[in-house]
């Protein structure tokens, strides 16, 4: 165990450092080069929506995990006073020179790990945590910290990649659907396992929506809204298979027909990345 957790944080050093993949994520919102990365983009619309639509300018908001300040910068435009927070000190460089154009007493800058946040209780009226569960080990930790540092009442905007959409679009899922179906069967009515809910919870970069509900949900958090972005593309056994062009194409003709079809409610559990709107129940 000890392995897999120093690997994890190996690997989430090399993916924000300015060596290694920082400068994507910097440039990622302006070059949209495949269906991933508009994805994200309308992540980022839906994220930022979500709060400019729905609280007064005077709240005090933390980004957490903020990256390379693209909410932060979305939310100062805005008119809001934010906190952005994230672990590596090149994302926040990034940050600091993306909202350098900005009052510099709108925003405050501070580099921490999620699991010890540098803020008293109870300080923030929303925090935004968008695509970083995923990319620690330690996730209760991480709850029970952002429970900490949110008013009672207050909202999380969270986001996570989906679970769901990565077998739904996938060809080989469907070929061995009837088996594994066929197993759970077979489990069911076996003997029941050991209790295991004393282990941590635990969220990867893909998961299912339900899992992320329950996990919150068992630390006192309540699913106010719940929004998805993004269709598509075809896989088979994870390998893409159309290009990135068509698939831009085919996930906006997707978004369509299901606006068009009235089956937002239905279908926004199997988009691509799922944007939860939870309450603080304190």
């Amino acid at each position: 165990m000890a392995l897999v957790v120093d690997q994890l944080k190996e690997t989430t050093k090399k993916l924000f450092t300015k060596e290694e993949l920082g400068q994507y994520w910097n440039d990622l919102y302006k070059d949209v080069e495949n269906c991933r990365d508009f994805h994200f983009v309308q992540r980022l619309e839906i994220a930022s929506r979500l709060i400019t639509e729905r609280f007064p300018r005077d709240i005090r908001v933390l980004d957490l995990g903020c990256g390379a300040g693209v909410l932060s910068e979305r939310l100062l435009a805005a008119g809001y006073g934010v906190d952005a927070v994230d672990m590596s000190a090149d994302m926040l460089a990034f940050t600091k020179q993306r909202l350098s154009k900005y009052d510099s007493d709108k925003y405050r800058l501070a580099r921490a790990d999620i699991a010890q946040l540098p803020f008293p209780d109870a300080t923030f009226d929303v925090i935004a945590c968008i695509g970083v569960f995923g990319y620690m080990e330690d996730v209760d930790a991480a709850i029970r910290e952002i429970k900490r540092v949110l008013k009672p009442g207050g909202t999380l905007v969270l986001s996570i990649r989906n679970l769901d959409h990565v077998t739904v679009f996938d060809g080989f899922f469907w070929l061995k659907a009837p088996f594994l179906a066929l197993r759970k069967l077979a489990r069911k009515s076996g003997v029941a396992g050991s209790d295991s809910s004393a282990a941590p919870h635990a969220i990867a970069i893909y998961d299912k929506p339900q899992n992320v509900i329950d996990i919150f949900g068992s630390f006192g958090f309540a699913l106010r809204d719940f929004h998805g972005a993004g269709y598509g593309p075809p896989t088979f056994r994870s390998h893409q298979l159309i290009s990135e062009d068509r698939a831009k194409r085919l996930s906006r003709a997707l978004d369509r027909a299901v606006h068009a079809a009235g089956v937002e409610q239905h279908a926004k559990w199997y988009a691509d990345i799922s944007v939860y709107v939870f309450d603080n129940r304190g």
